[in-house]
């Protein structure tokens, strides 16, 4: 059991730190993907259009702090308890996406008359944001995503089951997870080509480090929470001020328009 917890520890830690980072990359991106979901046509949720910059942002900040404070062992009762809700949440979501039905309808009243239209099915969930596309040329199809979200939730629920019997990493512990966890980091960033995780996740282990060379127990815990956040939220600041660090559209700044019109890839329609 014990190897088992230390192997989704490492998988669950890296894998959301890699994701949260994905989409802190282009926020912005991750913005328009939650609109695509919250449109009357798909989940029919309007109210929160103006608040999808907010709510992505939101979201990869969480799995940046997840992922490290599985990592780290830090307030593992809230941080499980967390994991399971948003990967429960995550499941449901691409369960959605994967059973829509593109010749559905639903019918709305507009001045008095009732009106059919056509259901809008999100056929990207957005998980990895164009990662996918722009590495290994295509993103997951729906039913893969949810394939994926059940496979994490079998290493989440270990986790959650033993939470009580983990705790904040002792010396021991930061010699076999640290390493193993910017060994996986490193995996992932090689799919995606982009090595940007690897010095984020490595400077976040350094912070937590000199944190618990400062303060002890509780105090630790929770100063490296907001390490790893005021760090996550620098790093999406300046993504949603500037370009992403790694733009994975295939019409990107640097890329051949006339290379990438050759292989096929439709540029992006602009609708006025």
């Amino acid at each position: 059991m014990r190897i088992l917890i230390i192997f989704s520890r490492v998988l669950v830690g890296s894998l959301f730190i890699v994701s949260g980072l994905i989409k802190a990359n282009d926020p912005l991106g991750f913005g328009y993907k939650l609109e695509e979901y919250f449109a009357e046509s798909a989940l029919n949720l309007p109210g929160l259009m103006d608040y999808a910059l907010g709510l992505g942002i939101l979201a990869c900040l969480a799995e940046v702090v997840l992922g490290f404070a599985v990592l780290f062992g830090g307030r593992m009762k809230l941080a499980t308890w967390a994991l399971l809700l948003l990967t429960l949440f995550f499941g449901w979501l691409t369960a959605y996406t994967a059973t829509c039905d593109p010749n559905g309808t639903y019918t709305v009243m507009v001045d008095g008359v009732e009106q059919t239209r056509g259901v809008t099915c999100v056929t990207d969930c957005g998980c990895f944001g164009d990662a996918m596309k722009g590495s290994v040329g295509r993103s997951l199809t729906p039913w893969e995503s949810f394939t994926k979200d059940m496979v994490l939730l079998v290493f989440v629920l270990p986790l959650f089951f033993h939470r009580k019997h983990i705790g904040f990493n002792t010396a021991a512990d930061d010699r076999v997870l640290l390493p193993a966890g910017l060994v996986l980091v490193a995996f992932f960033s090689w799919v995606f080509t982009w090595w940007f995780p690897v010095l984020f996740t490595a400077a976040g282990m350094l912070g937590y480090l000199l944190i618990k060379r400062l303060l002890q127990g509780s105090m630790a815990e929770w100063a490296t929470a907001g390490w790893i956040a005021v760090f996550t939220l620098a790093f999406t600041w300046y993504t949603v001020q500037h370009l992403p660090l790694r733009d994975y559209r295939p019409y990107a700044e640097g890329n051949s328009i006339p290379e990438q019109q050759q292989l096929g890839k439709a540029p992006v329609q602009q609708i006025f």
